[in-house]
């Protein structure tokens, strides 16, 4: 079995998440942190970024490599909703 060791940056502890193979997309470890850590993923979102390279992560589709070490920080949701203050005339 295979796994990726996370840890948020104001923790100083890494936790693992498991898997069968030998990459996990970054859509798939983002829910596995979410189960983990019973949060709620409409709430906010994670950016994921390589301890070692600090390459971040950000296709969904993204594979990130069997035993890697990733630091994880909590960011709030993009929205791209209009200013409803800004006309067009």
């Amino acid at each position: 079995m295979s796994c990726i060791h996370y840890k948020f940056k104001t923790t100083l502890d890494y936790r693992s998440v498991s898997f069968d193979g030998v990459a996990l997309s970054l859509a798939d470890l983002k829910k596995a942190i979410f189960q983990q850590k019973r949060m709620k993923p409409g709430e906010f979102d994670l950016d994921i970024t390589n301890a070692q390279t600090k390459e971040v992560y950000k296709n969904p589709d993204e594979l990130i490599p069997k035993n890697s070490s990733v630091i994880v920080s909590r960011v709030p949701i993009q929205t791209s909703t209009k200013n409803s203050t800004s006309k067009s005339w």
